[in-house]
């Protein structure tokens, strides 16, 4: 496979990134945290361990390289890449597909699965953000409520990046602890213990909402130690 490829999406491009393995039996999708990209993440602590998967990566709407700047992303976008990525590699491959999601990433993939029930069997989220708003809050130091329609909030100022309220009117409009969702894809967690910044009641709740298990490794909310991604490869391998 090529480790570059090009996918049109609406009026736009984005480039999947993969680890240009020839001969696989699984296609791992990684999905990195809010201001990350394609190279790092699930992806970076992927790529040489799975040696029998297809491990892919792209960067989300407004991140990293994406034609789609911070203040036009919004979660329609967001979803529609995902599903395109998905459909890309469900039409040239019938190989199963296992979903690798990190912080930021959980919340996209979490929405994903609620709203376009794919089929999708196996999905590993890691230090999974699903309070996605409360999380940005938090380390952007703003409140949500208190904002006016045309505000903006930094995303990332080395870069002079920043979000839109639109945006965050999506994030609040889509609480994924405000209903039961028939999410049908068989789901596992690996957390932090040592993660300070996603609560761990937030990962309980939806956990036991929809009897996902849990694996804790002695780790950051980005981890640390590099082997702790043999865990989460352990998990893909076993769960195909």
């Amino acid at each position: 496979m090529k480790k570059q490829i090009p996918l049109e999406i609406r009026d736009y491009s984005i480039q999947l990134l993969t680890n240009g393995v020839e001969k696989y039996e699984n296609i791992v999708i990684c999905f990195h945290g809010f201001n990350g990209n394609k190279w790092g993440d699930a992806y970076s602590g992927l790529k040489k361990r799975l040696n029998n998967s297809l491990v892919v990566s792209f960067d989300s709407c407004g991140h990293g390289d994406s034609m789609i700047s911070s203040e036009e992303m919004r979660l329609d976008m967001i979803l529609e890449e995902i599903d395109a990525v998905i459909e890309y590699f469900n039409k040239i491959e019938n190989k199963p597909i296992i979903l690798v999601a990190v912080s930021y990433g959980a919340y996209r993939v979490m929405q994903y699965l609620i709203k376009y029930k794919p089929k999708i069997s196996n999905v590993v989220f890691i230090n999974p953000a699903f309070r996605m708003l409360s999380i940005l809050e938090k380390i952007k130091e703003f409140n949500y409520l208190e904002l006016n329609e045309n505000d903006k909030v930094i995303m990332k100022r080395s870069l002079n990046k920043f979000i839109t309220k639109s945006f965050l009117d999506d994030l609040f409009n889509n609480d994924l602890y405000t209903q039961n969702h028939n999410v049908e894809s068989k789901v596992q967690i690996v957390v932090g213990k040592r993660d300070s910044l996603i609560p761990i009641n937030d990962t309980l709740e939806i956990a036991s909402r929809y009897n996902y298990a849990i694996t804790y490794v002695d780790d950051e909310h980005c981890f640390e130690n590099e082997e702790n991604w043999n865990v989460v490869a352990d998990i893909v391998e076993v769960s195909v």
